[in-house]
């Protein structure tokens, strides 16, 4: 996450302006420039499209809030705080969300 937050990951024009390397600058699969974002959500690429329709499943089952699936709900996953019906924190469907979001975009890059 921190990477994400700071641009620190290895992708797109990282990669223009290193020799023998500048092929890693576009996406293999779309031919468009690789960013983060692409790779977690644009891509065409047999994989994300997967793991984000079991998260939306899985999501619908334990909590009534809608997934938040966009760039600024990955970066910010951890300050996820879902509130019940009794305005208490269920800290459980929290921890969830933390864990799921986090590691689905974990697997999602080392898909890639």
């Amino acid at each position: 996450l921190w990477k994400g937050i700071h641009g620190a990951h290895r992708v797109g024009k990282y990669w223009e302006h290193i020799p023998g390397f500048e092929n890693r600058a576009t996406c293999h699969h779309c031919n468009e420039m690789e960013s983060l974002e692409h790779i977690l959500f644009d891509c065409r690429k047999p994989g994300q499209a997967e793991v984000w329709k079991l998260v939306e499943e899985l999501w619908a089952k334990k909590s009534n809030s809608p997934l938040d699936k966009s760039m600024g709900g990955i970066l910010g996953c951890c300050l996820a705080a879902f509130e019940h019906e009794k305005k208490a924190k269920p800290s459980g469907v929290n921890r969830l969300y933390r864990i799921v979001i986090s590691e689905s975009v974990y697997f999602i890059w080392k898909l890639r």
